[in-house]
């Protein structure tokens, strides 16, 4: 995915009208994809380290009011989402500029 998404940034008229450079770019779309799995792994350890008696996943949490977005399923739907829509979006892009 990461070396389409540099593909279609690299040919993409559009990205070539904006200032700087496409690679940049690239990088910056590739990370957008990425960053929910990252901000999972910081939640969890967050919870870990804050929270170390809480058990894994139970509903222990809502009853000591942990907020929804340090769970690891909230962050599974929101990766599940973006994931999606990014590549969603790819095809999109690759399939217009074949065309």
């Amino acid at each position: 995915m990461a070396l389409l998404t540099f593909r279609v940034i690299k040919q993409s008229p559009r990205v070539r009208k904006l200032p700087g450079s496409p690679l940049l770019y690239a990088r910056l779309l590739a990370g957008f994809a990425v960053a929910p799995t990252v901000v999972a792994a910081v939640a969890q350890l967050y919870v870990s380290h804050a929270l170390p008696e809480l058990p894994w996943v139970s509903l222990a949490w809502r009853e000591r009011g942990v907020p929804i977005y340090l769970s690891f399923a909230f962050w599974e739907w929101v990766t599940c989402a973006v994931f999606s829509l990014y590549v969603l979006v790819l095809s999109r892009t690759t399939e217009y500029l074949e065309n």
